[in-house]
């Protein structure tokens, strides 16, 4: 049972998601508001509404002060944080490159991955689209300590996996 799931970057990843049956709901965070208007619209054109949610945010803080009560109200669960945390069974993540001129291109990478840590339930798994020409190494290193890395999916070689160790 895939449970509870959210997708930093709205868009076709989120509603693929929403489709599969194991999946109960899932969120689309994204920053760009026309992202987000489209993410809906498609969500309603597949009949993925009652499964798929779209917020504007900034990684995973929804910037809307209404938008984050709404988030908040229609995902909070038991098992979530005391605090309003709402914790999540797997995060999905298409992140876009960072300025490669300016670092490694796993500046937003590793942003996902150390806010993944305070929304993942336990044995909650974080996956993560990379081109594999960064490789391995570099994707394996930037994890935080705390996770384990779990190596690409076989499917493709752009995907890795991370769990929260």
């Amino acid at each position: 049972d895939a449970g509870r799931l959210v997708v930093v970057g709205a868009g076709l990843l989120a509603l693929a998601c929403a489709q599969c049956p194991e999946v109960e709901k899932v969120v689309g965070l994204d920053i760009d508001p026309e992202n987000v208007r489209c993410s809906r619209a498609n969500a309603e054109r597949n009949h993925l509404s009652h499964k798929a949610s779209f917020f504007v945010a900034d990684s995973y803080d929804v910037l809307d002060k209404e938008a984050r009560k709404a988030f908040e109200s229609e995902f909070a669960a038991a098992d979530d944080d005391d605090d309003g945390t709402v914790k999540f069974d797997f995060i999905v993540a298409n992140p876009p490159a960072s300025d490669l001129a300016s670092s490694d291109g796993f500046d937003f990478r590793r942003e996902v991955l150390r806010g993944a840590a305070s929304r993942l339930k336990p044995g909650g798994f974080v996956v993560m689209q990379a081109l594999s020409y960064y490789g391995q190494h570099r994707m394996a290193n930037a994890a935080p300590p705390h996770y384990r890395y779990c190596g690409v999916v076989t499917a493709t070689p752009w995907v890795d996996l991370w769990t929260d160790a």
